[in-house]
């Protein structure tokens, strides 16, 4: 997650700095006798050096390509949902794939699996003998535990384990 957005952040810094760049003042030429006019010469050819421009833009690429890739449980888990970028991500991506998983099975279909994944993971918070009328009221209508492990315990990353996940181009789209 990290690399994704430090790339996203690196590519918005690129192109900053590109727009300043063309946007400097030219410096004024010399003026006096230390002038001499300019002789019109035929261009010669550069030696065949490898620009550095070009190896940026290779790496511009692949940190593009980067964010275009969803974003793996690991990812996901790496982002502090205790800031305010946080919580816009957590928030979006759970917007972002219903939407997917709505594509594949319908508006219904993905709202009950939401549902289906939330409560399953908090029934299985409950102790196995407990008798609480919310607990008792899931079983009743017939919700399965979902025993997720460490990680996987979120339905962000339950959807991305069934492969519904979006990228970070997606999720700020959100």
């Amino acid at each position: 997650m990290g690399r994704v957005l430090g790339a996203v952040l690196m590519l918005a810094m690129l192109a900053g700095c590109a727009g300043q760049a063309s946007n400097a003042p030219e410096r004024p030429e010399k003026e006096g006798a230390e002038q001499t006019p300019k002789e019109v010469s035929s261009p010669t050819p550069e030696p065949s050096t490898p620009a550095p421009e070009v190896e940026s833009v290779s790496a511009d690429a692949a940190k593009a390509e980067a964010a275009n890739e969803g974003l793996t449980v690991e990812q996901f888990n790496s982002v502090d949902n205790s800031k305010a970028y946080g919580e816009d991500l957590v928030t979006s991506l759970l917007s972002c794939q219903p939407e997917k998983y709505a594509q594949d099975h319908g508006t219904e279909a993905a709202t009950k699996h939401a549902e289906e994944l939330t409560l399953g993971l908090v029934l299985s918070e409950y102790p196995k003998n407990s008798n609480d009328p919310f607990k008792n009221q899931m079983e009743k209508e017939g919700v399965e535990p979902i025993y997720a492990e460490k990680g996987h315990d979120t339905v962000q990353a339950q959807l991305i384990d069934e492969g519904y996940t979006c990228s970070m181009a997606e999720i700020s789209s959100h």
